[in-house]
């Protein structure tokens, strides 16, 4: 009776009635000092969680304005570094310009905040100053991290990667460098020690720069010049050299296109090439394929092939079809020969149709082949080109 009973004064009179009509005619007079004190502690508890609901929206709003403040207050930061260097800029796009921008941010707030934010406008306005291969300019870029302030002073702090947005932020500036070819230097080095200490995240990555760039510096066989030149011819010699055999001569001639414009193309051709060429079949075509891109470091080239379909593929198909007995034939033949290669001032077909009439001189059998024009142009070029001859 005594279990059941202490069973029973959890649930308030209401729910006993509900419940079993007989247990309450047996057990409510028992109840009634235990239920009234149960309910106060009910009305008690609710009134406790509505408050505790309370607070926690309040909470909640105080966070949420917060974030909307500190959001607008980025904003504004961001539009203040942008202004920054976009006077710079407007003054004169230079080097002096940039670290004088350095400068005025430094001096306006000794506690440098928005150091971060101003770092990343910083690493974007890089590129447009044209600094994005000056080491010197990185360096009084990380200067701006206050000294001394981001140093962990335990394990634990090095464990849970301390300061991780000026860590990440420094991160940025050593990878930048990095895609520009730019190997950190003992200034680097110094200012990072000076910020982070040695067992930083920064200072590992500015490690593994130094490690790799010096394996990988050489290994290249076939380098491209450090500085390319800005002369379009110089740098089809060196594109078409790179793609092309070792034996293969380049000829690069200079003519005047229909409009009146002075433009150039430069080709290469081995002597297995021609070879191939002179023995072409003359019922089978051959195609004039392209734009295709090249890259030499951050300049982009276009280039074009002479090329047919392999001949011989198709005449052993046709005798693997007569042989019922033979294996299926492969439906992906293998390609065609490559006969030239050429890159034009203007990718016109009017320059194309000028490189067949000089490649003709050397190779009389072109002028007996039927020629296709297969050009895809880039949706960024307005080249329009007709028809097929």
């Amino acid at each position: 009776m005594a279990s059941i009973i202490n069973s029973v004064k959890k649930i308030p009179i209401l729910y006993c009635r509900l419940l079993n009509p007989v247990l309450h005619s047996k057990f409510i007079p028992h109840l009634k000092c235990d239920i009234s004190k149960t309910s106060a502690l009910f009305i008690h508890q609710g009134c406790n969680l509505r408050q505790d609901h309370q607070t926690k929206e309040d909470d909640n709003r105080a966070k949420k304005y917060a974030e909307l403040l500190q959001n607008s207050t980025n904003r504004e930061s961001l539009i203040i570094q942008d202004n920054l260097f976009e006077d710079a800029y407007k003054k004169q796009p230079n080097k002096e310009s940039f670290e004088h921008a350095i400068n005025t941010f430094e001096g306006r707030d000794k506690r440098r905040r928005g150091h971060v934010q101003f770092m990343y406008t910083a690493l974007k306005w890089m590129k447009i100053f044209g600094l994005e291969k000056d080491i010197s300019v990185y360096n009084r870029l990380l200067h701006v991290f206050p000294k001394g302030e981001f140093i962990p002073e335990n394990f634990i702090q090095t464990m849970f990667n301390h300061f991780p947005e000026e860590q990440a932020c420094a991160i940025k500036i050593l990878q930048q460098m990095e895609d520009n070819g730019l190997m950190p230097n003992e200034e680097t080095k110094g200012v990072l020690l000076a910020v982070f200490g040695s067992k930083a995240h920064p200072m590992r990555k500015l490690q593994r720069m130094k490690y790799w760039f010096l394996k990988f510096r050489n290994i290249n066989p076939f380098p491209v010049p450090k500085d390319l030149s800005d002369d379009p011819v110089v740098l089809a010699e060196i594109g078409l050299k790179r793609i092309s055999e070792y034996d293969a001569k380049l000829d690069v001639f200079r003519y005047t296109n229909g409009a009146g414009h002075e433009t150039f193309i430069a080709q290469v051709q081995s002597p297995e090439q021609k070879e191939l060429l002179a023995e072409h079949p003359k019922y089978a075509p051959v195609y004039v394929e392209g734009s295709y891109n090249l890259w030499l470091r951050n300049k982009k080239l276009t280039y074009f092939v002479l090329r047919a379909d392999n001949v011989s593929i198709a005449h052993d198909v046709d005798a693997e079809m007569k042989d019922e007995e033979s294996t299926p034939v492969n439906p992906f033949p293998k390609e065609g020969p490559v006969f030239a290669i050429c890159m034009a001032g203007d990718d016109s077909q009017e320059s194309l149709r000028t490189w067949l009439t000089y490649l003709q001189e050397d190779n009389p059998n072109l002028g007996n082949l039927p020629v296709v024009f297969n050009i895809y142009q880039p949706p960024d070029r307005e080249v329009t080109l007709h028809g097929s001859s």
